[in-house]
């Protein structure tokens, strides 16, 4: 049954009826949405025919029918709730409450239900010894699932073997006290079980050997560390447990969980057991053991024939060892694994091609105290996507790490060898390193190159974590500077300076490029030209997607003011620095020419049918091989992030009027169509707003003036008319397209008619409002000579001066809007050659 509905779940998600959210590293959904369409679909469904009914106390005269299968009372916090007296309870065949325990109906009168889940509040007002009495829950002989949520003890029925329909029982989530009779074993299709707290397995023993009585389907099995403190009781239990895994063929999943009185990391207070796991589960297929419990492995000998179809494991261990590498990496199905080591191991672990691992998508080492010495060797693990490695507690800066015994090998590491190297894992989208401890230890891990990555290896995320004195302090990629010290590494040199030559090696790349990242643009190029090492970081575009995945980035304003060929200056805000851009190569047009800035690139097309690429990466310009799926000109455009899109336009042969649309990658260099927009355009203009791409306004292929919009939602891959979007904006046939910029999600408009406004847009209206006027004016009325364009949290407009002759010049102003009439900033002015302004802004 669950595998006929997995199936239907995937064919639903392939047709994009559902839509994940989460995929985990198994290519599992871990969470999804509907699209909107199918959500009211489904909800038009629902109440047509009566299949869910849903009770919220804050709606108020509710008109339900009394025929209810399926029943959802939302009350809340609401203590007079009552459920509609018109419902006919025994005929509800799915139950779920949610609201105080008080309010709660009477649960034997649903006779027919099959789902009970109950989400309960006890209100005890420091009343421990308040419970819920829910013993009448055995006579519900249809019940099929039921789980339990509550924050008071819930007495359940003494005998629950009357209900044979059973196969989900989850009350993992009740306090201390909740007790599940024994007799459950008899449910002979109970299939998944979560228990409660404390939960005892020698009460399901029967005699000295500890053997079980056993439900024999069951395949999920929850439960949470042994109560006791003492050892001889503690290992009794586990015993118990290993001997359950061991007898149920059925059994796929076993997780136990750590609860508030269970040991954590370092609490010698308590108990603690060091299991072997001797039994055979042949057939477990996950196995997760809470860290926080005091649950240890030692040894792993015969793992690999006892666990041939283990495919998750998330375990403490007291060590580890080359042999439990050897061990582990046998397991043929392990997919992903989580190891919590006590004690780090005093020799080299190398993971190594032949060392297994082949289906290992995820891995996860924790070490609780010191540190390791790894090596990933180029090819091991060859599905690997993630690699998370964490070190709680790494050594002082004057400790002597005795990982040889040898003082030559120790000197070696002293000058600079990274104890954790990562060579190329072709597969590998995800690293991160995390380092705790006292601060100056922090210090030390910044200043030595502690990993070593390969370049063709993901960035790999730092995090160091001061838990000190002062408590936790995350020292991320986004404040290293608090970190930042004279780099005198040991072994950098005879005065402890770290030269330039060797500086990536000192300090590790991954860190280096975290400081990188920090700096200003403006100083790449300088960094770049220090040597080989620098350049190849500053110009294969990795420090670029950093910025862009901690949100840094700087606006810089590409101008070309109306020269032919275009030249082309790049201008620095917050230097207020030009920066004259290589010139272009020759191209045949001389007409049209339009522009946009997407990623760490500068794209012109010329006439519709090529296009030009400026890279900031490489500082030059290429010819694009495909200009994009289908040539056009006078098209609408935006770009966020990476990412550039284009909607409109005409063809290359100047006759057709386009609704197609296109979004250009600027890491793959590569276009994609996209769904076609409702309506054909020309001369219209693109924004990207609130996560949407926005096409507006422009010509009909009857050459009338549109005044509707259009919205392109990215997820839901369609578009949205928004009829007289661009209603009360320069509307003409002969003029320039609309001018528009978007500064923090809000649309601004440049109204270059003779009033010469500067607009808002009401969202909510659909209206523009008149905030005051521009600072410069159009010549000749038809808004060529005039750009307008966002520039981070500024707006920046270029044109002719106001009430000027001036004819060869035109002026740069800016303004921040905050919420008062703008107050322009002029900030520059540059000669005018009399063709169209082309401008462009990059945030990178």
């Amino acid at each position: 049954m669950e595998e006929v509905a997995g199936m239907y779940f995937d064919e639903l998600v392939d047709r994009r009826f559902i839509q994940p959210v989460s995929i985990n590293f198994n290519n599992e959904v871990v969470s999804c949405t509907v699209h909107d369409v199918v959500h009211d679909l489904i909800a038009h469904q629902c109440a047509e025919e009566n299949y869910v009914v849903v009770v919220d106390h804050n709606r108020k005269n509710l008109a339900l029918s009394h025929k209810v299968r399926r029943l959802s009372l939302q009350l809340g916090d609401a203590k007079y709730a009552k459920i509609p007296p018109n419902i006919i309870k025994s005929q509800v065949q799915s139950l779920g409450y949610f609201g105080v325990s008080e309010c709660m109906p009477c649960i034997a009168e649903f006779k027919l239900v099959r789902v009970l889940n109950l989400l309960l509040s006890g209100h005890h007002n420091g009343d421990q010894d308040l419970s819920l009495d829910l013993s009448r829950v055995s006579e519900l002989f249809h019940l099929r699932y039921l789980k339990i949520v509550c924050d008071v003890c819930v007495k359940l029925p003494n005998r629950m073997r009357g209900l044979q329909c059973l196969e989900t029982l989850d009350v993992m989530d009740t306090p201390r006290g909740t007790y599940v009779p024994w007799d459950i074993i008899y449910l002979t299709r109970l299939l998944h079980l979560s228990l409660p707290p404390h939960t005892n397995l020698l009460d399901w023993s029967v005699g000295d050997d500890l053997s079980l009585c056993k439900p024999n389907h069951l395949q999920d099995l929850c439960i949470s560390t042994p109560p006791s403190s003492e050892y001889d009781h503690l290992y009794r239990n586990m015993d118990a447990l290993d001997y359950l895994m061991h007898e149920h063929d059925s059994l796929k999943t076993v997780k136990l969980v750590a609860h508030g009185s269970s040991a954590s990391y370092g609490d010698t207070s308590k108990a603690r057991v060091l299991w072997i796991l001797d039994k055979q589960p042949h057939h477990l297929q996950r196995f997760e053991v809470s860290p926080r419990s005091p649950v240890i492995f030692c040894k792993m000998y015969k793992w690999e024939e006892q666990l041939g179809n283990l495919c998750i494991l998330k375990i403490a261990v007291d060590g580890l060892s080359v042999n439990d590498v050897d061990i582990l990496g046998g397991l043929p199905a392990l997919t992903a694994l989580s190891l919590y080591v006590e004690k780090s191991p005093n020799v080299k672990i190398i993971f190594g091609k032949a060392a297994g691992f082949t289906a290992l998508k995820y891995l996860k080492l924790r070490f609780m105290s010191g540190i390791a010495w790894l090596k990933f060797e180029a090819g091991a693990m060859p599905n690997l996507w993630k690699l998370r490695l964490v070190f709680n507690s790494i050594p002082r800066m004057d400790q002597r790490l005795e990982l040889f015994s040898k003082s030559d090998q120790w000197k070696q590491y002293r000058h600079g060898t990274a104890l954790i190297s990562i060579e190329h894992m072709p597969r590998l989208r995800e690293v991160s390193a995390k380092f705790g401890d006292a601060a100056a230890d922090l210090e030390y891990v910044s200043r030595i190159g502690v990993v070593s990555n390969h370049p063709g290896n993901p960035i790999i995320d730092v995090q160091l974590v001061d838990s000190g004195s002062h408590g936790d302090k995350r020292i991320s990629s986004r404040s290293l500077e608090s970190i930042s010290c004279p780099l005198h590494a040991p072994g950098a040199g005879a005065g402890g300076e770290v030269s330039w030559s060797n500086m990536i090696g000192v300090i590790g790349r991954d860190l280096f490029m975290y400081c990188l990242h920090r700096l200003s643009r403006w100083e790449y190029g300088a960094i770049a030209s220090l040597n080989r090492d620098f350049n190849s970081v500053v110009r294969n575009g990795d420090i670029y997607r950093l910025r862009r995945k901690n949100g840094v980035a700087e606006h810089w304003l590409y101008l070309s003011c109306g020269n032919y060929p275009p030249e082309w200056d790049a201008y620095d805000p917050s230097t207020g620095r030009w920066i004259q851009v290589p010139k272009m190569p020759p191209a045949e047009s001389e007409f049209i020419w339009e522009s946009v800035a997407v990623g760490t690139e500068l794209l012109v097309f010329v006439d519709g049918r090529a296009a030009l690429r400026y890279s900031i990466l490489t500082n030059s310009w290429t010819w694009l091989a495909d200009a994009m799926n289908t040539p056009r000109y006078l098209f609408g455009s935006a770009s966020a992030g990476e990412k550039a899109y284009v909607a409109g336009g005409k063809d290359s042969s100047r006759n057709n009027v386009l609704r197609s649309a296109e979004m250009y990658d600027s890491e793959t260099h590569t276009w994609t169509p996209l769904p076609s927009m409702n309506r054909a355009r020309y001369k219209c203009s693109g924004a990207f707003m609130d996560g949407k791409f926005y096409v507006i306004g422009g010509l009909s292929s009857s050459h009338e003036v549109l005044t509707c919009g259009e919205e392109y939602d990215l997820e839901r891959r369609s578009w949205r008319l928004i009829d007289n979007m661009s209603q009360g904006l320069n509307l003409q046939e002969w003029g320039a397209p609309l001018l528009l910029a978007v500064v923090k999600n809000e649309l601004y408009g440049a109204d270059y008619s003779e009033n010469n406004e500067l607009k808002k847009y009401d969202k909510l209206d659909n209206k523009w409002a008149t905030l005051g006027k521009l600072p410069v004016q159009s010549k000749n009325n038809l808004g060529s000579d005039i750009r307008f364009r966002a520039c981070g949290d500024r707006m920046i407009v270029i044109g002719p001066p106001n009430k000027s002759i001036d004819e060869e010049v035109v002026e740069l102003h800016s303004w921040t809007p905050d919420g008062q009439p703008p107050v322009w900033n002029l900030f520059a002015t540059r000669p005018y050659g009399g063709l169209g302004i082309l401008c462009a802004v990059m945030g990178c």
